[in-house]
């Protein structure tokens, strides 16, 4: 960490075969790498087209830093915020799994992923600043930001509110929240996310996701099926009420996924 005790001191990575690129992405001197999600040239629309230059940034889930790097383009200051190999991704306890060894496991996958995040640096010659850390107790010491993005990271959390709780505590202007949509079309990557019997009662409901049945560890990984209508309740409570809501279509393993987008405007000051 640098002399503030919370900015990671940059660190030099040149082997891709050491990474994990969690979006593709295209890089100087290298070529095209990744990975899950395909957000390229629709990075405006995931991230709501609200205009970053000249703000101060706080991304929750930077992972191998393809939305930093836009960001960075962008024109904003932007502090990248994830986990490190010493912290542990918030793992569904199924009590038919090995969860020691789950978490251990991850450790290389964080690692990997924070890798690809310093040669993404590197390469593209970003300002952006790195932060490891949980989200459920991110650091005052980061300091006051003008935007903040939680970009499909809450189904991945015990606790999806105390992390926008967290960041909103830091956040003087704008919230930005895109989740995968429960709804999702014929042939996309994710498949329905939540079936339409449990979905039809109560729309804007949380689902938990996770099946007792469940005999694969990927679906211990995620917690929530998160609807607009969810998010948006969360955001207003935190002060936050000023609203819009837009839909796009991303790629996931190269097939077209819905999710949506929150771009969230401060009403109540900050105290």
């Amino acid at each position: 960490m640098d002399d503030a005790g919370v900015f990671e001191r940059p660190r030099v990575v040149e082997e891709v075969a050491d990474c994990h690129f969690y979006h593709v992405m295209d890089l100087p001197g290298i070529g095209t790498v990744g990975g899950e999600w395909d957000l390229r040239g629709r990075e405006s629309a995931y991230l709501g087209g609200e205009p970053l230059a000249g703000r101060r940034v706080l991304e929750l889930g930077t992972a191998s830093g393809a939305l930093c790097r836009y960001m960075d383009g962008q024109g904003a200051e932007v502090v990248g915020f994830d986990l490190g190999p010493e912290q542990r991704w918030d793992i569904v306890p199924f009590a038919r799994f090995d969860l020691e060894a789950m978490a251990e496991g991850s450790r290389e996958h964080i690692r990997r992923l924070n890798n690809a995040w310093w040669l993404v640096h590197r390469r593209c010659g970003l300002r952006a600043k790195l932060v490891l850390g949980s989200v459920h107790r991110i650091p005052d010491a980061i300091g006051p930001v003008d935007v903040s993005t939680a970009c499909a990271i809450l189904l991945h959390l015990r606790d999806p509110f105390g992390a926008l709780a967290n960041a909103a505590r830091l956040t003087r202007e704008t919230m930005i929240v895109t989740e995968v949509h429960p709804e999702q079309p014929e042939g996309s990557g994710l498949g329905t996310t939540v079936p339409a019997s449990a979905r039809s009662p109560h729309p804007g409901a949380i689902y938990l996701m996770p099946n007792p049945a469940c005999d694969d560890t990927a679906g211990a990984f995620a917690w929530w099926s998160l609807p607009p209508e969810a998010i948006g309740q969360f955001l207003g409570v935190l002060g936050f009420e000023d609203q819009t809501l837009t839909d796009h279509l991303q790629l996931f393993q190269g097939k077209p996924t819905r999710l949506y987008t929150i771009v969230a405007r401060r009403t109540v000051p900050m105290r």
